[in-house]
């Protein structure tokens, strides 16, 4: 987990999440100690170019999973979440405001 987000074959980074999205449906505090990672490959999901095959309904189900998981894990995700949203550049902010739920 800690060579996430993966950066050979970028697109294996959709198969990586989904198998995150596996473990943290049956036992969330196995993905805690890596979060940060997790959030860097939301994040590259959602704004690298390399990225741009993976389908709309997945990048939907990542912003999901930003907001109900990483956004619910704690302070110290919270603020190293924005941290990382602060280093974005605008339109990358744009696109990951494009998949993100809206209340």
């Amino acid at each position: 987990m800690s060579a996430i987000p993966l950066n050979g074959d970028v697109l294996e980074n959709e198969t990586m999440l989904k198998f995150i999205m596996n473990v943290n449906s049956v036992n969330d505090a196995k993905i805690a100690p890596y979060m940060e990672q997790i959030t860097l490959m939301c994040f590259k999901i959602l704004t690298d170019v390399a990225c741009k095959d993976i389908d709309d309904s997945f990048k939907h189900l990542t912003g999901k999973f930003i907001k109900n998981v990483i956004m619910n894990t704690g302070d110290a995700n919270v603020q190293r979440l924005q941290q990382f949203e602060a280093l974005m550049s605008p339109d990358e902010k744009a696109e990951v405001a494009k998949y993100m739920p809206s209340e």
